[in-house]
């Protein structure tokens, strides 16, 4: 009879804690909801509205701005490499400028 007791005492401490989880994420849940809508409102504003840039493209900048020095480095060699593959290597002439530029 004792292992019923310590079972039934066990799973109401359980289910306490399966419901605090539950709340506790859901709540987490909510509040990353909101802050997502508040990102994405701010970025139809001063992105789209205030600068005329697509977002798609913002984030594609934010994206490189983000990485450290060598996976910066990493990531532009990829896409030179890449967009050369591909015969598209004069839209990447801004990063050639920008390189020449920080060498002087």
């Amino acid at each position: 009879m004792p292992d019923d007791v310590n079972q039934l005492t066990n799973s109401a401490a359980r289910a306490e804690t399966i419901r605090a989880a539950a709340r506790y994420i859901n709540e987490r849940h909510a509040d990353l909801k909101a802050i997502r809508e508040e990102v994405a409102a701010y970025k139809a504003t001063h992105i789209k509205g205030d600068l005329g840039m697509k977002i798609s493209d913002f984030n594609a900048l934010l994206r490189v701005y983000q990485l450290e020095g060598e996976d910066r480095d990493e990531f532009l060699d990829t896409l030179r490499e890449g967009f050369a593959a591909l015969g598209i290597g004069g839209q990447m002439d801004w990063v050639a400028e920008a390189e020449r530029q920080a060498a002087q």
